[in-house]
């Protein structure tokens, strides 16, 4: 999968939307659960471009 933050919240906003129509309380914490992680990711990724960026271009930061 492409590293791409975009690409993680759209996820995230599947799973919340999975979890908004679910009617078993495991089913939408399960979907709760999977759409954090998926912010997690997202979060990660940016963090790690930030981080490449300022390697590679150490003046501008």
């Amino acid at each position: 999968m492409n590293d791409d933050p975009i690409q993680y919240r759209k996820r995230a906003d599947a799973e919340r939307a999975t979890a908004e129509t679910a009617t078993l309380p495991n089913l939408r914490i399960r979907a709760l659960r999977s759409a954090e992680r998926w912010e997690e990711m997202a979060m990660r990724a940016e963090r790690v471009k930030v981080l490449a960026a300022e390697r590679n271009n150490p003046k501008s930061a």
